[in-house]
């Protein structure tokens, strides 16, 4: 069995030149009709967890549509599918309903809509000598494939160099002088809990762990309360017990063979990466390392 699985992130009718790049109403129909034309039938969080024991003709191409983390705007892109029987997979962090916190990942999005990555980087200057490190450029080129020179260098030293807590006392004053209190925006952007819990409902809900950091940075205890805090925290709210996780930024950076087993040691049973490519599924498959592309990507993989 041939599965292809597409992910998104923003919703919106209107695009913005930097910070947030939103799929539109208009391209998420187009893209479900490029998808039929070539002869992929579109399925859901069912069908991926019942994959192994399906004995389906090889030929078959399955499609399988993913949202990452947990954002409200999302909900019209659910409508849109589900008024034509489709229904993706919603991959959610749970930070925002513990700690009233907006992810580190989101202030940021928020942040360059506002401010020039020009801009950013002389901030980022004053605090922390950013220009003293030495970037791989190649490896930024793959994990950042879509951003120019700043931008790539920008995300990578603030996911994965500078310390975390330093990032987010630094970014948080940034994000509140500009937006105002952080439990408000969060409450704003984030699916309700009764979002959630119709989600739920519909089998169209996964953990984004807990507070969408890169795991394979992390030592075991941690990795393992990031998934199964998620987990437990989803559960609680919805009554339902989550099968399936997404991994924070999901590149070679952020995920290895250790993330994998943790997040089966937890009870999940799939796990999704953003190593691009199809995935050829059998009996012996480990569907704990899916692969899935980015949506701007889908025309490669048609």
């Amino acid at each position: 069995m041939t599965i292809l699985i597409i992910n998104h992130h923003y919703f919106r009718s209107k695009k913005s030149k930097q910070g947030i790049y939103p799929i539109t109403p208009k391209e998420l129909e187009l893209e479900i009709h490029n998808l039929t034309k070539n002869g992929w039938l579109i399925g859901s969080q069912n069908d991926l967890l019942n994959i192994k024991k399906r004995k389906i003709k090889n030929d078959y191409k399955l499609a399988i549509i993913t949202f990452d983390d947990g954002l409200k705007e999302q909900l019209n892109a659910a409508k849109q599918l589900r008024s034509i029987n489709l229904y993706p997979i919603f991959f959610v962090p749970t930070l925002p309903y513990t700690d009233g916190k907006v992810l580190f990942v989101h202030k940021l999005h928020m942040i360059r809509l506002h401010m020039s990555d020009n801009e950013l980087f002389r901030e980022l200057e004053k605090k922390f000598n950013i220009s003293n490190i030495k970037f791989d450029e190649e490896a930024l080129k793959i994990q950042y494939r879509y951003d120019d020179k700043i931008s790539r260098r920008i995300k990578y030293f603030l996911n994965f160099v500078v310390d975390k807590d330093a990032r987010n006392d630094w970014l948080t004053n940034l994000f509140m002088s500009k937006f105002g209190e952080e439990s408000d925006i969060a409450k704003q952007i984030y699916f309700s809990r009764d979002e959630l819990r119709f989600l739920a409902g519909k089998n169209q809900l996964g953990s984004h762990s807990h507070s969408h950091l890169p795991l394979s940075n992390l030592d075991e205890n941690t990795i393992k309360e990031e998934l199964q805090y998620s987990r437990q925290i989803l559960t609680d709210i919805t009554g339902f017990k989550m099968d399936g996780i997404s991994y924070p930024y999901g590149g070679k950076s952020s995920v290895n063979d250790k993330v994998f087993h943790i997040a089966e040691k937890c009870g999940y049973r799939y796990g999704l990466t953003m190593k691009r490519g199809i995935n050829e599924i059998n009996s012996n498959e480990n569907i704990l390392c899916l692969n899935r592309i980015d949506i701007n990507d889908l025309n490669e993989w048609l």
